[in-house]
């Protein structure tokens, strides 16, 4: 990991919030389990409240990896990092 803080340009900011777009995009595609703490999308309007159960599921938690670590590459590009 580089040590210097990177400076923020219009162009990182801009590949910044299409990363985050593109994250929120796909996580919305996957669904969360519409409880109201839910920790893969939070639901608008009516919701349980129950305990989400993202956890106990083997594929939304495969897909919430996937969009996760492809949001953390498009940051590390970002910063000048490599994995």
């Amino acid at each position: 990991m580089s040590s210097e803080p990177t400076t923020p340009t219009p162009d990182r900011e801009a590949l910044l919030a299409e990363a985050l777009r593109e994250r929120d995009e796909y996580l919305a595609k996957v669904g969360g389990c519409t409880d109201g703490n839910c920790i893969i999308v939070k639901p608008k309007g009516m919701h349980t409240n129950g305990g989400c159960r993202c956890a106990s599921s083997f594929v939304t938690m495969q897909r919430f990896a996937y969009a996760s670590n492809r949001f953390a590459d498009a940051v590390r590009a970002l910063a000048g990092d490599r994995p």
